[in-house]
């Protein structure tokens, strides 16, 4: 199973402005994320690929007893394992973009004027040799420890630099009475949306050929996603610009199990790095309640947590209502997991993690417990 994992790197050119809402509405302004969420990249690729499974005529006719049955939720939303948020492209020559810095990566107060020549300094090692910050070295220029705080932002790990953020911009509008069609009274609200100025970058893991099959035909169609909010306002919308590579599971695990390995041997474990929310849900005094870590992954127990807790929720298409409030650890948290033994790691399987989430199958199905691999010091 595990060889027929494929991770896709794809290339997104945005074409209008986006509204990616991750939280929700504060009475009557709606924020909008500067990421889009790896969540909302998932159902627009699957939108894309349900179109060409099954025309519109046809879904709309299928009962809702029958989906769980259908050719496209058992191949395509089953196999489609994973996307990551959509972020401004690095320059690197090895990019690995993520939505959030993680807690250990510092930087200097007094250089936060120089975005573009920003250092970030990457304490991740000093966490695990010395359990804690404090000693870091964070700046060249400026060696006074009042200057060091913890960077927040999207980054590239490999090369610790800071990615592009987009321009966010707030737009009026007037809700409109269904009844009447003019304009309801006090119904004035405000909506956030984003401008990227960068081409964008996501990373997919699908479990079939047949699946990158699928999404390599929508970028010689040139197919439109939607993203995010307003899409009847003509927001949201991206065009599959390229597919950067296709690499399948033993070619992950070819270019990613030396650095995993060594930082094993140097810590004696492995860390992974929150790109989504973290949680478990446990059974505790006859109801469920959600804990902001996962004790154990692929056999090895977790040690040592470093980040913030953060809470979780949405809203249901299908019931219209909010969903279950779940409390995880917030992106950009680090878990330090002990390994006792190297010779009894298998890196297929502990690096198919990355493409595929830890945890309970529910949450990874809805992008939550997404991690990465710390790939030690550069």
């Amino acid at each position: 199973m595990m060889s027929e994992i494929y991770r896709l790197r794809i290339r997104l050119e945005p074409r209008s402005e986006i509204s990616p809402r991750e939280e929700l509405p504060s009475r009557n302004f709606y924020p909008a994320s500067p990421f889009i969420s790896g969540k909302k990249v998932r159902g627009a690729f699957l939108t894309a690929i349900r179109r060409t499974m099954t025309p519109h005529t046809e879904a709309k006719r299928i009962p809702l007893s029958e989906h769980s049955k259908s050719k496209f939720q058992k191949e395509a939303v089953e196999g489609f394992l994973k996307a990551s948020p959509a972020l401004p492209r690095s320059e690197s020559d090895t990019p690995r973009e993520v939505p959030h810095a993680p807690f250990t990566f510092l930087s200097c107060k007094a250089c936060e004027g120089e975005k573009k020549h920003l250092q970030l300094y990457d304490a991740t090692g000093d966490l695990l040799k010395r359990g804690d910050l404090s000693q870091s070295t964070f700046c060249d220029k400026h060696k006074k420890p009042y200057f060091r705080k913890g960077y927040s932002g999207p980054v590239c790990l490999s090369s610790r630099k800071p990615l592009q953020t987009p321009e966010i911009n707030t737009r009026p509008a007037v809700a409109i009475d269904g009844v009447t069609g003019s304009a309801t009274s006090g119904g004035l609200f405000f909506m956030q949306t984003t401008t990227h100025h960068t081409p964008l970058i996501t990373e997919i893991a699908v479990a079939s050929g047949e699946l990158v099959d699928m999404i390599r035909d929508l970028k010689k169609s040139r197919a439109l996603l939607q993203l995010g909010a307003g899409r009847a306002r003509g927001w949201g919308i991206v065009e599959i610009d390229d597919i950067e590579f296709v690499q399948s599971h033993s070619e992950f695990v070819k270019e990613k199990e030396a650095s995993l390995q060594k930082v094993i041997e140097i810590y004696g474990g492995f860390v992974l790095i929150a790109t989504s929310g973290i949680a478990s849900v446990v059974l505790e005094n006859d109801r469920f309640i959600s804990r902001p870590y996962v004790l154990e992954v692929e056999g090895f127990n977790l040690e040592k947590s470093y980040g913030r807790v953060n809470s979780y929720t949405g809203w249901s298409m299908l019931t219209n209502l909010q969903k279950p409030m779940i409390t995880g650890a917030k992106e950009g948290s680090i878990f330090f997991y002990r390994v006792p033994d190297i010779s009894e790691v298998d890196f297929s399987k502990l690096l198919a993690l990355e493409l595929q989430g830890i945890g309970d199958r529910i949450l990874t199905s809805s992008q939550m417990n997404q991690v990465v691999f710390w790939e030690g010091e550069h």
